[in-house]
């Protein structure tokens, strides 16, 4: 998730000025929301997440290492055993 979000971070061109991702804290169930840390611990920069950050970082994430994405499937963004999952349910 940290590579994913980073790139994001990067195409979406979101000034985090020297700035790096260093972790990611997802919060809420219903809609999934996270904060990304950067920086330092003494002096970390925050960045909240919304779900559809969250969805896109996932989505552009699967593009650029040619992870096949259904486009009709359902996807969803969810905590799972305490970490962030993009869930893809595909019906028929």
């Amino acid at each position: 998730m940290i590579d994913a979000l980073r790139r994001f971070v990067e195409a979406s061109k979101w000034d985090l000025g020297d700035n790096v991702i260093e972790r990611v804290q997802a919060y809420d169930e219903r809609p999934v929301r996270a904060v990304a840390f950067c920086g330092t611990a003494s002096d970390a920069h925050k960045l909240n997440l919304t779900e559809i950050d969250l969805a896109r970082a996932f989505l552009l994430y699967c593009v650029e290492k040619k992870i096949p994405v259904p486009r009709r499937g359902q996807k969803e963004i969810r905590i799972a055993d305490g970490a962030l999952a993009l869930t893809i349910t595909v019906d028929g």
